[in-house]
C-alpha cells in the first residue's frame, strides 16, 4: 500500500493536505508529523513512498529539511509546500530535485505530485 508523509507544524495545513490526498487516493495511507525530528524518526522506520514538507518548519526551513531527506533517504519523491510564491524558493526547490506545491494546494497540483509518487 502506498504511504505519504505530510510534515507541517500547522495541524490545519496537515489536515487539509491529508483530506486532499484521501480524496484523490482513498486507498493510500497518510502519516502526519510536525517537526524535522519526527520526520527523521518516521523515515527511519520506513514505508513511505513520498514526503510533503512545509517551507516554514521549526529547527530548519523546509528546503534544508528536504535536502537532508533526499541525502539520507533516497528513492521517493519529495515536495516542498509553501505559501511563499517567490521564484527564488521555487527555483531552489527544483534545483534540489524537490517538487514545488504552492499553498493553498490545488487538486491539480496534488495530482501532479501523486503521479510522481506512482511513477
Amino acid at each position: 500500500m502506498t504511504s505519504v508523509l505530510i510534515t507541517d507544524e500547522s495541524r490545519f495545513s496537515r489536515l487539509a493536505l491529508k483530506k486532499l490526498i484521501e480524496q484523490l487516493r482513498p486507498e493510500w495511507t497518510v502519516q502526519e508529523c510536525s517537526s524535522p525530528t519526527e520526520v527523521f524518526t518516521l523515515l527511519q522506520a520506513g514505508g513511505q513512498d513520498g514526503v510533503l514538507i512545509d517551507y516554514h518548519m521549526p529547527q530548519m526551513n523546509g528546503l534544508a529539511l528536504a535536502d537532508t531527506v533526499l541525502k539520507r533517504f533516497s528513492g521517493f519523491p519529495v515536495a516542498l509546500v509553501s505559501a511563499n510564491l517567490r521564484e527564488q524558493v521555487k527555483g531552489e526547490a527544483e534545483s534540489l530535485g524537490v517538487h514545488y506545491l504552492p499553498k493553498p494546494v490545488s487538486e491539480a497540483d496534488m495530482a501532479e505530485f501523486i503521479a510522481r509518487v506512482e511513477a
